[in-house]
C-alpha cells in the first residue's frame, strides 16, 4: 500500500504500520529444501483455483510446521 509513491514510501511512520508489510510465503527450511525453494526467491501461491495476483517472495521460518505455509497478505 505504502510502496506506490515516492513520499509515502519514505515517511518512515507509514512503513512502520500494518499496511506497509509486503506479502510474503513464509515455509520451514526443510519444507522449502524438499520443495527446491530457497529464501527470497519468488512463488505463485495457489488455493481451491485461486492464485495470487503476483509471485510472493520465500521466507524461511522453523516456526511453520513441516507441511504448511502462511501466507502473508
Amino acid at each position: 500500500l505504502y510502496a506506490v509513491d515516492g513520499i509515502v514510501r519514505r515517511a518512515a511512520s507509514l512503513q512502520a504500520t500494518v499496511d506497509a508489510e509486503v506479502a510474503e510465503v513464509r515455509i520451514n527450511e526443510a519444507q522449502a529444501k524438499a520443495l527446491g525453494f530457497s529464501e527470497g526467491q519468488t512463488v505463485w501461491v495457489e488455493q481451491e483455483g485461486h492464485r495470487s495476483a503476483s509471485p510472493l517472495p520465500i521466507i524461511v521460518d522453523n516456526g511453520v510446521p513441516m507441511g504448511a505455509a502462511i501466507v502473508a497478505t
